[in-house]
């Protein structure tokens, strides 16, 4: 699966991460186990944990694995979150969404997954899928807004490493 370099959507931009956005990610949104709490990964606790990540993601994208792009608002041009997009297997590939606590509650987060399911779909026809805790609320309005629909077709589990380290109970939602 081969996604752009950079697409846009009404207020954001959304980019390929150079190592030297680390630090504005660090400090905008990876550090803050709020922001963080309902994600995949851990909270970052040095800007070495973010750097180690982008350069993951770099390569990554490269073969078409795993894409990490940064939200930008255009207005301001302000780093504001992250979006992605990585390919699990032959038919399917997983989204989601980090945005930074100053810009919940905008409309970004539903722009955000619309824009990185129309860049999926130009390019792939595999099922996309996005992962949220239940108590993650929001999230799940948000995928809803965005035409993702609820898969009860089988039960699903994730680790939520700033919750448990145990595999935990997630809802699936597809598109």
């Amino acid at each position: 699966m081969l996604l752009p370099q950079e697409f846009s959507s009404e207020r954001l931009i959304y980019s390929l991460p150079k190592l030297t956005d680390a630090e504005a990610m660090f400090n905008g949104w990876l550090k803050f186990p709020e922001v963080t709490k309902f994600m995949s990964f851990p909270t970052n606790n040095t800007v070495q944990d973010t750097l180690n990540y982008l350069t993951y993601v770099t390569e990554a994208s490269k073969q078409g694995k795993d894409y990490c792009y940064i939200i930008k608002e255009k207005s301001s041009q302000k780093i504001i979150g992250s979006t992605g997009a990585r390919l699990v297997d032959t038919v399917e590939v997983v989204t989601g969404y980090i945005l930074a606590k100053d810009f919940w509650g905008k409309g970004y987060a539903t722009e955000t997954t619309l824009a990185i399911v129309q860049e999926i779909k130009k390019v792939s026809k595999l099922k996309i899928t996005a992962a949220v805790h239940p108590e993650n609320t929001a999230s799940k309005k948000v995928l809803v807004k965005a035409g993702f629909i609820l898969d009860n077709n089988q039960e699903h589990t994730a680790v939520y490493p700033n919750i448990s380290a145990e595999q935990l109970e997630t809802l699936m939602f597809k598109i």
